[in-house]
C-alpha cells in the first residue's frame, strides 16, 4: 500500500517526495522508526491488493 501511494503521487502529481521519503526508511531497514506511519499495517480494504506480471 506504501508503494502504490508513492506510485500514485508520482505518476498524477508529479511528487516525488512520497517516493523519496519511502526509499530513505527502506534504505535503512533496522534503524529505529523515525516515521511511524510507515510501521502500521494497510487500512482496511487495503490488504487485498494483488499484482500481476503481464510479460
Amino acid at each position: 500500500h506504501l508503494v502504490e501511494e508513492a506510485l500514485t503521487a508520482a505518476v498524477e502529481r508529479g511528487d516525488l517526495g512520497p517516493f523519496d521519503a519511502l526509499l530513505a526508511v527502506l534504505s535503512r531497514p533496522y534503524d529505529e522508526p523515525t516515521q511511524p506511519q510507515y510501521a502500521q499495517p494497510s487500512k482496511d480494504g487495503q490488504d487485498d491488493y494483488r499484482t500481476f506480471c503481464g510479460t
